[in-house]
């Protein structure tokens, strides 16, 4: 959770756009409580998989990088309302390469 603070920002003006007021507050803290959970939990579940098997490291590290993939898939899934025109990234972009 303490790694995702820099992303924060980002999912709270995604959520702005897309949920209500009162519902958007209610489900950030329910993901923010099950993020505090999940870190708290977390050690004591894998802990003892990697004393048992010495080599799970190298399929556990995968399956979380897996994992936190999909949190990208979910995001590009959502709509963006008034972002920036296709049209006007290319111009933008056109300006820069001209100086």
């Amino acid at each position: 959770m303490m790694l995702s603070r820099g992303a924060q920002p980002a999912w709270m003006e995604l959520l702005k756009q897309n949920i209500p007021d009162v519902k958007r507050e209610k489900l950030f803290a329910l993901g923010s409580s099950l993020g505090y959970i999940g870190d708290a939990l977390l050690p004591f579940i894998i802990g003892p998989i990697l004393d048992t098997y010495l080599e799970a490291w190298r399929y556990i590290f995968p399956a979380a990088a897996l994992l936190s993939m999909l949190s990208i898939v979910m995001q590009v899934r959502l709509p963006v309302l008034n972002g920036p025109s296709v049209e006007s990234k290319k111009s933008s972009k056109s300006q820069i390469k001209q100086h």
